[in-house]
C-alpha cells in the first residue's frame, strides 16, 4: 500500500513537473525564434551559412544588404588584394560556386560586376544548384588609402544575392 502511494505521488509530481517544463518552454522557444529573426531578416537566408572569411581580417562585420536577397560581409587588411582574391578563388568552389568573371573597368560588357575606380580587384561568383533562385557573390577588393581609419589598408566587400527568379 505505502509503495503504490509512493508511486501515484511520483507519477503525479513527475506530470506536473512535466506540464511546468512545457510552460517554460513554449514562450522561451518563441523567444528563440524572435532572437533567430533578428539575426536573419532576410528569409532568403534562412539556415543558408555565411561566404567564408580569410583568417587576417579585421573590422569583420555583417549586415543585409541594400536590396533585398542581398547581404554583404565587410573587413579590412593588410594584405595584397592578390592574396585576398586568390583565398576566394579557392575556398568559393569548395563550397560550389564558380569564378564567372574578372572585370577590369567600370563597365565590362560579360560581367554582371564592374570595377570601380577605388577597386584594385573584383570576382563575380555564380552558383546554378537551383534553377528556380540566382545566387551570386561578388567580392571587391578596394585600393590602399579607402580606408579612412588606416590608409595603407584595403577594404574588402563580400556582398552575398540570393533570391528566387520571377515566374513567367
Amino acid at each position: 500500500m505505502i509503495h503504490s502511494l509512493r508511486a501515484k505521488i511520483t507519477t503525479e509530481l513527475l506530470r506536473k513537473l512535466l506540464l511546468l517544463l512545457l510552460i517554460l518552454a513554449c514562450p522561451l522557444s518563441f523567444f528563440a525564434y524572435l532572437a533567430f529573426l533578428n539575426d536573419n531578416p532576410d528569409r532568403n537566408f534562412w539556415f543558408v551559412p555565411f561566404p567564408p572569411v580569410p583568417p587576417y581580417t579585421e573590422n569583420y562585420r555583417h549586415y543585409e544588404g541594400s536590396l533585398p536577397g542581398s547581404r554583404t560581409i565587410e573587413f579590412v587588411t593588410d594584405q595584397p588584394a592578390e592574396k585576398i582574391q586568390q583565398f576566394y578563388r579557392i575556398e568559393l568552389p569548395k563550397r560550389g560556386w564558380y569564378l564567372l568573371c574578372s572585370p577590369t573597368q567600370l563597365e565590362h560588357p560579360d560581367c554582371p560586376l564592374g570595377l570601380s575606380p577605388s577597386d584594385e580587384l573584383a570576382d563575380a561568383y555564380k552558383r546554378d544548384d537551383d534553377p528556380s533562385m540566382v545566387r551570386a557573390i561578388d567580392v571587391t577588393i578596394s585600393k590602399p588609402g579607402v580606408n579612412l581609419i588606416d590608409h595603407n589598408k584595403r577594404v574588402v566587400e563580400v556582398i552575398e544575392y540570393r533570391y528566387l527568379l520571377p515566374v513567367p
